[in-house]
């Protein structure tokens, strides 16, 4: 049965549909652009599907984004794709710890979102009816119960506290070191400091990819999981796929007295752009500058310490005159809206792409993974992922 990236399923094996010939059978390649989390999700569900897979990193494992990022796990979004893709990777999570022996270290502390003012308040309540719709476990928390899970929090100008305790964070360099070794067990083959040239196509459709050291690899699909490298990647076969940088701030404070860093959970308070969690013994604090959108050198802008004092004094005193162990930059690969691209290209048969993840790529990114795998084979992905197609930037510039 034909699928709709121009190929078939023969013998348990895929082959590309020769439309002036007779079917070729012969297994099928797929080339992996980035070693990320979501690179090495894909690649991972693409090696258990029997594809013959490669991995091409032009640096190492978890260089960017992935390796840079604090490790949230939430499922707290304003559209359901999204809470979806969370509550499938945790289930993914599961299922890969049960079948390999592997404990990926997820530490369920929670997620604490709050909202200090009527509009982020009435949103809150808005998504109440499709996360229930969803069976998501979410709790609306009282004063009490605030100062219990943060001891000492300003609580006064707290309009709604919604808590998901089935959330939490982990270590996302691990977790794709470990899809990696899974992938490779299962036959893929990686390869870091392997830069790719572009793409190249035969009759429209995908066949091959060009390295930058002259060196072909023939295959019939290309999975661009290329992070801020996306639009280059894309360019090569005239697509547009709209991702840019936006740097994130990670840091660490000093050992906090009489605090019980390791049970706190994940908070975020969308008005102050704040983020924290405990981290050892430490509090990790996470703050981004809109003036510094486009930039993506990894230079840490101390005096963002002012700024992010300012806003803890307002929330939670007790940190504000906490010391900086250290601190560190990443980089978001935004999209216009802030939502993932997921999907398959319709104009490129054979050019499959997960980018843009704006921040949630490892919570997102094992069920992009296997998302991608199951539209490389033409079944549908468990999540519903149509409305994070590129089409809906079909509007800016040519269509994918």
């Amino acid at each position: 049965m034909s699928t709709p990236l121009g190929l078939s399923r023969t013998k348990g094996r895929i082959c590309r549909e020769v439309r002036d010939g007779p079917t070729v059978d012969r297994p099928n390649g797929a080339v992996v652009i980035g070693a990320g989390i979501v690179g090495a999700a894909s690649a991972y569900y693409l090696a258990r599907d029997g594809f013959r897979v490669d991995v091409l990193e032009a640096a190492t494992i978890a260089s960017g984004a992935t390796g840079l990022a604090s490790g949230g796990i939430r499922s707290q979004f304003a559209f359901p794709a999204e809470t979806q893709l969370t509550l499938r990777t945790q289930q993914l999570w599961r299922q890969f710890e049960r079948l390999h022996g592997i404990d990926l270290g997820y530490r369920q502390v929670g997620y604490l979102t709050i909202a200090t003012d009527a509009g982020t308040a009435a949103e809150l309540r808005r998504r109440r009816a499709f996360q229930d719709a969803l069976g998501l476990t979410v709790r609306e928390l009282g004063t009490a119960e605030l100062q219990e899970l943060l001891p000492g929090i300003r609580t006064d100008d707290v309009q709604v506290a919604v808590f998901t305790p089935l959330d939490g964070f982990g270590s996302p360099a691990d977790v794709t070191n470990a899809l990696l070794t899974e992938a490779r067990a299962a036959g893929a083959r990686l390869r870091q400091h392997a830069a790719v040239d572009s793409i190249t196509t035969a009759g429209g459709a995908v066949a091959g990819v060009l390295m930058a050291d002259g060196e072909r690899i023939d295959c019939d699909i290309v999975v661009n999981a290329a992070g801020l490298g996306a639009p280059r990647i894309s360019a090569t076969v005239g697509l547009h796929t709209p991702v840019s940088a936006y740097r994130q701030h990670q840091f660490l404070t000093e050992p906090v007295p009489d605090l019980p860093a390791e049970r706190l959970p994940n908070l975020l308070e969308p008005s102050r752009d704040l983020y924290l969690r405990g981290e050892g013994a430490g509090v990790l604090l996470g703050v981004a500058d809109p003036a510094e959108a486009g930039r993506t050198d990894t230079t840490v802008t101390w005096s963002l310490l002012e700024a992010l004092g300012e806003r803890l004094e307002q929330r939670w005193p007790r940190l504000a005159s906490a010391g900086i162990a250290r601190g560190w930059v990443g980089c978001y690969e935004v999209t216009p809206d802030r939502r993932a691209m997921i999907g398959a290209s319709r104009r490129v048969p054979g050019f499959l792409y997960a980018a843009g993840f704006s921040g949630h790529g490892f919570m997102h990114g094992m069920a992009a993974g296997e998302a991608i795998a199951h539209l490389a084979s033409g079944s549908p992905p468990a999540v519903d992922i149509a409305e994070l197609s590129l089409d809906r930037f079909a509007g800016q510039r040519a269509s994918a």
